[in-house]
């Protein structure tokens, strides 16, 4: 149990974790005193930045990736599946009241948005809409996906762009197998049907596994992608991207092993589009190359480029290649108005030193913004082009004390707002309103806030009748 200074409130409630017993979610929230002995104060970078011109749930990398013959999925048919019947959707056998572990959380405002959550019953990813800011959830999983599930269950990737529009792709938790068919889940009419998309391709290409790990659509919600593990090993991570033009009807491969081997280096952190024709694709391998994995393209996921991101401000022209420290870029940051925006991180193993830094780009690249953030194990959102939130660590340890921190000037200075006794990404969607899908040595809870993460309360998410 942690212990942090100056607690004066403290929610805990009683959760059974998923394959586990049941344990105590413990909620910390600090409320400073008048005079406190570390007052708060901005974390400011030591040199102005200046812009410089520059030329992902992903498989630990254990299994071997090798190039002998492998069973590949085979589509139904070379041609575009027509989708097939739309299925009503019941409640799946979830009581009103059944306890829900909330997994991610998308709000789309202050009372409607998406999850994906899990029961104790079951070892299923579940899709979940609620109406009343988090308090009740209605199942929204597609039926016939559970109807087929493995006795390992099945986990999920979505995109959420409306209160109506959804799409989700599902794989076995364990990836041991290739999955066929494969295809993307979409609901037009917030859940209450669905209706599967073109089979997915793999026709000729080696598999050592199924395994979603990026799905997303751009604003138009006709322009989406999917990336696809497919087998690791080496410190490679081989994979599929799929694109679609159609609200995902439809999806065409635009890289594989075959095609695109200087593509499969390096565990991918993200893969994102800025415009319908200009995609990045992120990797996270430090020291392993001379430089950080960053791939553009500019022609819809065709054909890629490796782009050179200058060097944090401040640090020598040759820092990645040099040999203090390891860089990779461990996560792409979610930005509501789609700006460029990832987290580097750095590790010094002679030194047992780890400095992360914020890269801000606002014309697709070819300018860079980098500021350093004040703890290197951290999750970060911005709401609007300036305003974002940090949650973070100074150790890469589930117990380690956390601290989230607020910034109004797109990253270049952040104030600690408090300490807390959970992990998470935040999701605001005002200045004071904020969700965060809240962890703590495995167990789970949702937390809110109403008042700028200030207090936070604990709601207990349940199916609602």
């Amino acid at each position: 149990m942690l212990q942090i200074p100056h607690l004066r409130w403290v929610a805990v409630i009683t959760i059974c974790a998923l394959l586990s017993a049941c344990g105590k979610f413990e909620v910390y929230i600090e409320i400073r005193p008048t005079n406190p002995t570390h007052p708060a104060q901005s974390i400011v970078p030591s040199t102005t930045p200046g812009a410089v011109f520059a030329t992902e749930r992903s498989p630990s990398l254990t299994p071997i990736y090798t190039s002998s013959p492998h069973p590949s999925i085979q589509p139904e048919s070379t041609a575009v599946a027509t989708p097939g019947p739309s299925m009503t959707e019941k409640s799946h056998g979830l009581q009103p009241g059944t306890p829900l572990n909330i997994i991610s959380i998308h709000m789309l405002d202050a009372s409607q948005g998406w999850a994906i959550g899990q029961v104790d019953t079951d070892l299923n990813d579940r899709i979940l809409s609620t109406y009343d800011g988090g308090q009740t959830w209605q199942d929204r999983t597609p039926y016939a996906a559970l109807s087929t599930m493995p006795p390992e269950g099945l986990s999920a990737v979505a995109a959420f762009g409306s209160a109506q529009n959804a799409w989700v792709a599902y794989a076995s938790l364990s990836p041991q197998s290739p999955q066929s068919p494969a295809f993307v889940w979409i609901t037009h009419d917030g859940g209450s049907s669905w209706q599967t998309g073109s089979v997915l391709d793999f026709n000729g290409v080696e598999q050592e596994y199924y395994q979603p790990g990026f799905l997303g659509f751009m604003p138009d919600q006709q322009h989406g992608w999917l990336l696809v593990h497919l087998g690791a090993g080496m410190s490679h991570d081989y994979i599929a991207i799929f694109t679609t033009s159609d609200g995902g009807e439809s999806w065409q491969r635009m890289v594989d092993p075959q095609k695109d081997p200087e593509l499969m280096a390096c565990a991918k952190s993200a893969l994102v589009f800025s415009t319908n024709q200009i995609a990045w694709l992120a990797g996270n391998c430090p020291g392993l190359m001379p430089d950080l994995f960053l791939y553009r393209s500019t022609d819809g996921g065709r054909t890629w480029t490796l782009i050179g991101p200058p060097p944090p401000s401040g640090q020598p022209s040759d820092f990645f290649m040099g040999t203090q420290f390891a860089c990779g870029i461990s996560s792409w940051v979610y930005t509501a108005s789609r700006d460029l925006m990832f987290l580097l991180r750095c590790d010094n193993n002679n030194h047992n030193l780890t400095l992360s830094w914020l890269y801000n780009s606002y014309d697709s690249g070819l300018t860079w913004e980098t500021y350093p953030i004040p703890v290197p194990y951290a999750n970060v959102s911005f709401r609007s082009k300036g305003e974002g939130w940090l949650l973070g660590a100074f150790k890469n340890d589930p117990s380690a004390n956390q601290e989230l921190y607020h910034s109004i000037d797109s990253g270049r200075s952040w104030t600690p707002v408090l300490p807390v006794g959970w992990q998470g990404t935040p999701e605001f969607i005002t200045s004071t309103k904020g969700w965060v899908a809240a962890q703590s040595r495995g167990d789970r809870a949702l937390v809110r806030t109403v008042d700028g993460a200030k207090t936070w309360q604990v709601i207990n998410p349940v199916i609602g009748p």
